[in-house]
């Protein structure tokens, strides 16, 4: 849309309105030709109030949702798959780390050392993997614990948005 400046010359009266490209392009898909901007900042000014009314709603039932007890459950069984998934880890670096001393010994042939360097490796990067996947997850409970005050939402409106839909009066 582009912004045009219109004067009533009997009246001397100044307004503005936007002419819509769409149909300035194509007449027959576009049936506005212009909006005024009072009434385009009206519509601006609906359509933030009800997106920002939902995003409090999903912002309250996400907090609901996070004080449930399933959802306490579900991070409780997550802090336990961290622990497993670095006892895991520790195992697999522990024994990757005492294989070489087992061959310098001449306890495990060539074959036996290379064999279980690799399987201990693939060991540690599953490990390792899985320990990264579940830390994203318990990340995720922290997020929906964590309150929005002071944000965009806590206000009954965003101040910074409020120059920009304001009619600026010249």
């Amino acid at each position: 849309m582009v912004r045009y400046k219109n004067v009533n010359s009997s009246k001397g009266i100044r307004y503005y309105v936007y002419i819509c490209q769409s149909h300035a392009d194509h007449p027959a898909f576009c049936h506005k030709r212009y909006f005024h901007e009072t009434k385009l900042i009206e519509i601006l000014w609906d359509t933030l109030q009800r997106e920002i009314a939902l995003a409090e709603n999903l912002d309250r039932l996400v907090r609901q949702y996070s004080k449930s007890s399933k959802a306490v459950s579900q991070e409780a069984a997550v802090k336990r798959e961290i622990a497993a998934a670095k006892q895991s880890l520790s195992r697999a670096e522990m024994l990757y780390d005492s294989l070489f001393q087992n061959y310098a010994d001449k306890l495990m042939s060539e074959q036996e050392y290379t064999e279980m360097k690799r399987q201990y490796r693939t060991d540690m990067e599953r490990a390792q993997s899985r320990l990264n996947e579940l830390e994203q997850r318990q990340s995720v409970y922290r997020l929906r614990k964590r309150p929005v005050s002071g944000g965009p939402l806590a206000a009954p409106f965003p101040q910074v948005l409020l120059p920009i839909l304001l009619p600026v009066s010249v």
